[in-house]
């Protein structure tokens, strides 16, 4: 009966490690889970003051846009209100009466010797 008892002895000693080493890989995996756990709210906290400072910078982006676009219609109101500028650089390719006198009024090709006489 001694070796029955010690084998049941051996056998519960056994089962017993093979549940503390069951426990010991569940805890290992828990305490994975609770890492990635921890880590998918930071992913996400951090992702929720991106998304804020983006909707912000856009946002400071409209705004600003909005007052370029009215510096822009003020100064083309401004512009629309001045005379014509007049143009101090024109050539006399520039001008159409010029251009409509030099079209007319070729001048003529005299041969070079016709020229020295």
């Amino acid at each position: 009966m001694s070796d029955d008892l010690e084998h049941e002895r051996e056998r519960l000693l056994g089962e017993r490690r093979a549940a503390r080493a069951e426990m010991r890989d569940i805890d290992a995996r828990a305490e994975a889970a609770r890492t990635a756990l921890a880590t998918a709210v930071d992913i996400r906290a951090a992702a929720a003051e991106a998304e804020a400072a983006a909707a912000e910078l856009l946002d400071n982006l409209t705004r600003q846009r909005a007052e370029a676009r009215t510096r822009d219609k003020t100064a083309l109101a401004g512009l629309r209100a001045l005379p014509a500028p007049r143009r101090t650089d024109a050539t006399d390719e520039d001008s159409p009466v010029l251009r409509r006198l030099a079209r007319d009024h070729r001048p003529v090709r005299v041969p070079v010797d016709e020229q020295l006489g």
